[in-house]
């Protein structure tokens, strides 16, 4: 008897797991299916913060496949079906976690995801570099700022004529020189943790975990001094 409950209680674990899982399926929505090619694969599926016209974050389902980028809205409908094809440039800011898709035939999405985001790159850059192996990459610009709105063409921009995408010589990148760039990045970041000083402590005890200022996602730039720079972190 004591057997049998606990193999109810591990399905039942395993259910609940499941339905949890199924929530953040977006490729499985009936609206996103529709919408899909029958040949269409999924790279990247997960949650994501995007920027509205008015510089609001909004969190929304996103997916990433080998056609196209998918933002998704409250109840999971497709908003916006991006074809990666359209993707000329991106734009990635190197003191936050925000990225700018410039889409010049339509107008440009900005985005924001702290544990996402270099899969996302690595998603859309291989999407791409397979559509267009002749090409000598996706372009990319790498930016010092926190906040990338002003390199963002918004919808009443593009009406307006106005294009924010960088004008400097960008950095061409296929899958591999990507992937290498952000490893490059991922063993510094590692060698400067250990430089890191501690700014919280969760406990006092012997084998206490630690905070440092690799935890946090920068916001935005209060100030500049000589001795470095005081931000907004969440």
């Amino acid at each position: 008897i004591n057997k049998t409950k606990q193999n109810y209680r591990s399905s039942q674990s395993i259910d609940t797991m499941k339905a949890f899982l199924s929530k953040f399926d977006f490729s499985s929505k009936e609206d996103v299916k529709k919408a899909m090619d029958p040949d269409e694969e999924t790279k990247v599926n997960c949650m994501i913060f995007k920027f509205n016209k008015k510089n609001k974050r909004q969190e929304r389902g996103f997916l990433v496949t080998n056609k196209n980028v998918f933002n998704l809205g409250k109840s999971n409908n497709v908003k916006r079906k991006i074809a990666i094809s359209r993707v000329v440039a991106i734009t990635v800011s190197k003191m936050s976690a925000e990225f700018v898709l410039h889409v010049p035939e339509e107008y440009d999405y900005r985005y924001s995801s702290a544990d996402k985001r270099d899969e996302i790159l690595k998603a859309i850059s291989e999407s791409w570099s397979r559509i267009f192996p002749d090409k000598k990459g996706l372009a990319f610009f790498y930016k010092d700022d926190v906040n990338l709105i002003n390199y963002t063409t918004l919808k009443t921009d593009k009406k307006k004529g106005i294009n924010k995408m960088p004008t400097e010589e960008p950095i061409y990148l296929h899958e591999k020189d990507l992937k290498q760039r952000i490893s490059e990045k991922e063993e510094l970041a590692e060698k400067e943790k250990g430089r890191t000083s501690t700014v919280f402590s969760r406990s006092q005890k012997k084998d206490q975990v630690t905070v440092t200022v690799n935890d946090f996602t920068p916001l935005k730039v209060l100030g500049r001094g000589a001795f470095g720079k005081v931000m907004l972190v969440e």
